[in-house]
């Protein structure tokens, strides 16, 4: 070949072994790489439909709350602070829980010579008697299942028995192997096991629940290959379940178990499962509040799934099995469930056997053999346990046995009907005990021993102190707060002094709180749980009221007509229905609100039948209103103008409308008198708080002027002030800005002339007017009462409209916004004290609003009567000078429905013209309650 052509020719080389490993090293990276893209893609894909979106952003935010907040406990110089504050409790602990003091030794070596028989009896002796919170004398929730001293003397003989026992030997302990298999046997016959059943003996609750997590991963891992296990635990069940989640790698989802059942969510239960789920649980009852959960659906989704489903039924008991035959209501959550899997019940609660006793239950023997552990080839030969003991006690076996022999199902019939019985009673106690009622609130329906409840005004851990304080050993809970009682045998005989120590806590607790809010503090109020962890940071006080945000619930125009005297005044011929055209047509006049935009309108009135539903609702389509606007009336009494604001208030908050109209309208002149009030029924009047719910207020306010000692004097000399500061008001102009002025018809009551007139001031006011001259009123009530028509409320006509929006709406619309709705309260009082409500209800009012009385500018407080008006400003502690300034219903009128609303404008009229930001409205409200609301001036 020639040398030309030769050198042309290339000749490829071999590729290097080196490529080749960079490229099988970039295609195993590209591989591991796309499968860890995989596996977290899964895992978000599961989350998400586990939990949902907004369910996965709360779990983030708690895991980064979490993980920020151990970060910065680690962090330079809190570290070592958090180490001391912590070395400081471990010492108060130490002192308080170990036993020190003179005459207390403590022995922390062997002796040198063992003791004598008596020395070592008298120590005993010591030791028993040794301070002690007294659950012999019923005063301990739980903890002691005592089944009385007989059953004792003969656990204790079963004990000494078999002392050294251990039925990890049986040949040499035949005994306490046969006695165990009984005990199972029994137990599973009481939760109708089936055919084939299987179970184990246990030393408590916690090593069932262990066992039982443990035999779901181990078959999980056995058929199904699953390798990264999970549970589906209720957020009520018992602490075991996080125990054995830690100790046997399982993934615990927890579930909500919501109010007011407080029973797991079976439909979140449903989303969870994925193809790692190994056990789904449910409780009956749980520990935290004694509610059983739905055990029948989660025994369905198991079925379907195909999944085990364990029944946490360690506090459940021997109560659960006996409920029916003790005749009480239960609910299916045993191996009649076909879903049901395994149960764990422990024998040394309510099956009154020492503590260290307990069993687990199997549908089926091979489900039992996943808990077994068997080594074959250790060197000290085959070993084999059936749970997480090897060496067991024997002593305890036989205790547990003779206990089950020697109640029988008779004991434990009657011990159910004992203890269940008591728990009702205290559960009805809370629900319907006077001063335990508008407190304390049951948490759930609990069927079996334990109830919980928590309190919706006060602070629970405060109550959980002071039945500490009085020798009571109950259990404090949390997310929710709360508290609860398990009933034992001690317990049933002194409910009554639980029941009598917990009102008188509870009364304690309120007088702090009364305390607290007369010296300005402000109320302490219920705990909070981590349900409140997203606002914790926000700011409380008057500061946090006076901020501004788009989502603030504001006022763009609050206006009335004037307030004439009932079958006198200016509209004593104008039905309400024309009254409220003229404050709808005036509201939408002043705001220039397109009325297509308004949504629903709320109108409060007390004396119109059905309050007026129909007449209100064409009153709005005359007024300019389309037929798409809604309306509503409603009667709240007194209050139902503020209830009207207050309502469409929440409708705007909770998105369900955009604009509204609070409204209130009361003709008196055509509807007031004895019909107002309808008779009662036999029922209502054979119940002496509901008959009270018609005692005239007049001669309420009679009763309570003399119960309180406040003397006509007093009342006048309100009464007068009040008149003196509404003539000063409107010889000022002060009610122009917040006046309609309206051109009626009326009828001339001297010569029967039919006339058209324009009314633009209240005719209420009565000029010159002194405690001199309302001395000389004959009272109206009693003969020798203090209770007169010039120290009480006039029967007026007029109406009052209220426009609201979201702040964001109104400067979208360009609408002027005049102040802000702040929050609300209602309360109950006792009928014959109905004069009370606002004392009761600016309170909690104050305290939604996370303010002080020392934060309110202005309060514009109805003075239904002279004699109520003035006990609630003296007991609240309120500044006079503040409260009502320009005079009030005394004055210039209360229409009863119209009231509510009208104090709307008057309060945001005054603050505008004195340069002021915060104030109240409230009222006491018939048949005993009270309202009040916090508004913010702009």
């Amino acid at each position: 070949m020639a040398t030309t052509l030769r050198n042309g020719l290339s000749i490829p080389k071999a590729k290097s072994t080196s490529n080749y490993l960079a490229i099988g090293t970039d295609l195993l990276r590209n591989v591991l790489f796309l499968l860890f893209i995989l596996r977290w893609t899964r895992k978000t894909v599961l989350q998400l439909r586990g939990r949902g979106l907004f369910g996965t952003i709360v779990e983030a935010y708690k895991f980064l709350r979490r993980s920020s907040y151990g970060l910065f406990l680690r962090s330079p110089g809190v570290r070592s602070r958090v180490q001391s504050q912590v070395a400081e409790a471990v010492a108060k602990l130490e002192n308080k829980l170990v036993p020190q003091g003179p005459g207390t030794s403590r022995f922390l070596t062997l002796p040198k010579e063992g003791w004598t028989e008596q020395q070592v009896r008298a120590e005993l002796e010591k030791l028993d008697e040794m301070k002690h919170t007294r659950w012999e004398d019923g005063r301990v929730s739980g903890a002691v299942y005592h089944g009385g001293s007989e059953l004792i003397k003969v656990q204790s003989e079963a004990f000494e028995r078999f002392m050294v026992a251990n039925p990890i030997h049986p040949d040499v302990f035949p005994g306490v192997r046969k006695m165990e298999a009984e005990i199972v046997a029994m137990v599973l016959a009481l939760f109708n096991s089936p055919p084939g059943a299987a179970g184990v003996a246990t030393s408590g609750g916690t090593e069932s629940i262990l066992m039982a997590c443990l035999s779901a991963r181990e078959k999980a891992h056995s058929e199904r290959g699953v390798i990264e296990p999970e549970m589906i635990v209720p957020e009520t069940g018992h602490a075991a379940f996080h125990k054995a989640g830690s100790y046997f790698g399982i993934k615990v989802h927890l579930v909500s178990c919501p109010s007011p059942t407080y029973a797991v969510s079976t439909k979140a239960v449903s989303r969870l499962i994925n193809s790692n789920t190994i056990l789904l649980v449910g409780s009956a009852p749980n520990f935290p509040h004694g509610i059983i959960d739905d055990i029948a659906a989660l025994s369905r989704i198991a079925l379907r799934r195909r999944l085990p489903l364990h029944v946490d039924c360690c506090l459940g008991s021997f109560l659960m099995p006996f409920l029916p035959r003790a005749g009480f209501p239960t609910q299916p959550f045993d191996f009649t469930l076909k879903g049901v899997t395994s149960i764990s019940c422990d024998t040394h609660k309510y099956g009154f056997a020492p503590k260290g006793n307990s069993t687990l239950l199997y549908r089926t023997t091979a489900l039992r053999t996943y808990q077994y552990f068997v080594s074959p080839d250790w060197s000290g030969g085959v070993y084999g346990s059936i749970g997480i003991a090897g060496s067991r006690p024997g002593a305890l076996i036989a205790s547990c046995w003779a206990s089950m022999m020697s109640v029988g199902e008779r004991g434990y019939i009657d011990a159910c009907h004992s203890i269940v019985g008591t728990a009702k009673k205290l559960e009805n106690a809370i629900r319907e005990h006077p001063a335990l009622k508008d407190d304390l609130s049951v948490m759930g329906k609990p069927l079996v021993s334990v109830v919980a409840f928590n309190s919706p005004t006060l602070n629970i851990y405060d109550i959980a102190d002071s039945m500490s304080a009085k020798g009571w050993h109950l259990n404090a809970l949390q997310n929710p707060p709360g508290m609860h009682v398990a009933v034992t045998m001690p317990i049933v005989r002194v409910v009554d002094h639980l029941i009598e120590d917990l009102a008188a806590v509870v009364e304690d607790e309120k007088e702090k709180e009364r305390v607290r809010i007369v010296e300005g503090k402000g109320k302490k109020g219920q705990a909070q749980g981590d349900s409140a962890a997203f606002e914790a940071d926000i700011p409380r006080g008057r500061e946090n009221i006076l901020r501004k945000s788009p989502d603030d619930i504001v006022v763009t125009c609050a206006l009335r007509t004037p307030i004439t005297r009932g079958g006198k005044g200016g509209f004593k011929d104008t039905p309400a229905p024309d009254l409220l055209v003229h404050a709808f047509k005036s509201l939408l006049s002043r705001s220039a609100i397109d009325p297509n935009l308004v949504e629903d309108i709320a109108v409060g009135n007390v004396l119109a039948p059905g309050a007026g539903a129909t007449e209100f609702r064409a009153a709005a389509l005359v007024a300019g209103f389309p037929e798409t606007t809604a309306l509503k009336s409603l009667n709240r009494q007194c209050s139902s103008g503020l209830q009207a604001c207050v309502d469409i208030a929440h409708a705007i908050r909770c998105g369900m409308i955009e604009i509204g109209v609070g409204a209130g309208v009361e003709s008196m002149s055509s509807q007031y008198g004895p019909g107002a009030v309808s008779e009662f029924s036999d029922l209502l009047e054979n119940h002496q708080e509901a008959k009270n719910c018609k005692v005239p207020m007049g001669v309420l306010s009679e009763q309570m002027a003399s119960d309180r000692e406040i003397t006509r004097g007093v009342q006048d000399a309100f009464a007068a002030r009040s008149h003196q500061r509404a003539e000063a008001a409107q010889k000022a102009g002060k009610f122009d800005e917040e006046i309609a002025p309206m051109k009626v018809k009326w009828v001339d009551p001297k010569t029967d002339e039919e006339k058209e007139i324009v009314v633009d001031k209240d005719d209420g006011v009565r000029p010159g007017m002194t405690a001199e001259g309302l001395a000389k009123i004959k009272p109206a009530f009693k003969k020798e009462g203090s209770i007169h028509a010039g120290n009480a409320s006039q029967v007026s006509d007029g109406a009052a409209a209220v426009l609201l929006m979201k702040r964001s709406t109104a400067e979208r619309l360009g609408q002027k916004i005049v102040g802000k709705f702040v929050g609300s309260s209602v309360v109950g009082v006792k009928p014959l004290l109905m004069g009370i409500g606002p004392w009761k209800a600016i309170p909690v009012a104050l305290e939604k609003a996370g303010i002080g009385k020392e934060d309110v500018d202005l309060w514009e407080i109805n003075e239904a009567f002279a004699s109520q008006c003035v006990w609630c400003v003296k007991e609240l502690g309120l500044d006079e000078s503040k409260v009502n300034p320009n005079g009030g219903a005394i004055a210039f009128g209360h229409p009863l429905g119209c009231t509510g609303a009208r104090q709307v404008s008057t309060l945001f009229s005054e603050l505008g013209r004195t340069g002021k930001k915060v104030g109240v409205t409230s009222m006491c409200v018939g048949t005993g309650m009270g309202m009040a609301a916090v508004w913010v001036k702009e």
